[in-house]
């Protein structure tokens, strides 16, 4: 059975790149053969096999040794490809850049599905560390969105983002909170219609600080918001599940209570879908205080 979840885990992968691809060259639809099923048939068969309370760690070790062993494969081919578009070995036609880029975007999204598994082991575990250091909040989102500024240009969407206040310094892990804020814009992104808005809102109101991201997309049931930061969640979200592993809202909320913070999901019926988090004031640091010292704080259940 571990050789079956490895292969299918590895097809799963390999049909994305396919079927990008293929959609490219011959111009039909991508979800006629990326079907939701197929997508979460990788959590169905691990969570199938792994049923049992007993084994519920056996699991998880399973799953972080299977992962870890993926990792330097994985970064090491995202760095070859990157050399190879920079042209370190030659000049590439257009179509081979195409490809690469295609199989370069396959690779990031592998890369991220390992890096949050592993984190949510080490969450299970109490192994996750939280590096504390001062910086610009507002700055990091501005940062988030440039980086995604390609994802949502695919899809003609505008990013706005409004603040009550130019710069925010806070005390936080740094790595982990840009962690959050990258997977709730580009769920917003993703799963946001064609030639929307995404509105990202920052407020400092001296009690905390909020930040949110709201998008016109597919209306959420009232009873799915409840489950949908769970792990490995099928509430039949297919829209927010969809070529994902179930642990990107479910690791953000980990993170944003390890702050002490509360994570929060809103939709209404014409399909404004919002999700954000609140950090209580006390991570909000003095205007003159600029001392970057980090602190470590271990997560204990």
């Amino acid at each position: 059975m571990f050789f079956i979840i490895l292969i299918l885990s590895i097809c799963l992968i390999t049909q994305s790149f396919i079927f990008r691809i293929y959609k490219k060259r011959v111009g039909i639809p991508i979800k006629k053969y990326y079907s939701q099923k197929n997508v979460n048939a990788w959590n169905f068969l691990v969570n199938k096999h792994f049923s049992k309370p007993e084994t519920e760690k056996q699991k998880s070790a399973y799953l972080a040794t299977l992962i870890h062993d993926l990792k330097s494969p994985t970064f090491a081919q995202i760095r070859t490809l990157k050399l190879l578009l920079s042209g370190a070995f030659g000049t590439l036609s257009k179509e081979q850049t195409e490809i690469i880029k295609e199989t370069l975007n396959s690779e990031n999204y592998l890369a991220e599905i390992v890096s949050n598994i592993l984190t949510a082991y080490r969450c299970e575990n109490n192994e996750l560390q939280l590096y504390f250091c001062t910086f610009d909040f507002i700055e990091q989102v501005n940062r988030v969105c440039t980086d995604l500024k390609p994802l949502s240009n695919e899809k003609s969407q505008k990013i706005n983002i409004s603040t009550n206040c130019n710069l925010i310094h806070i005390s936080a892990d740094k790595l982990q909170l840009t962690r959050v804020i990258n997977n709730l814009i580009s769920n917003a992104i993703r799963y946001g219609f064609k030639n929307s808005t995404i509105n990202i809102t920052i407020k400092n109101d001296n009690k905390n600080l909020e930040f949110s991201v709201e998008n016109k997309s597919i209306p959420i049931p009232s009873e799915k918001l409840s489950t949908i930061f769970k792990k490995y969640s099928n509430n039949g979200m297919g829209h927010y599940n969809s070529a994902s592993t179930g642990l990107g809202l479910y690791l953000s909320k980990q993170i944003i209570e390890m702050h002490e913070g509360k994570i929060f999901a809103k939709s209404t019926e014409n399909g404004m879908c919002t999700f954000g988090f609140t950090l209580d004031k006390s991570v909000i640091c003095k205007p003159d205080n600029k001392d970057n010292k980090e602190k470590i704080m271990y997560y204990n259940n």
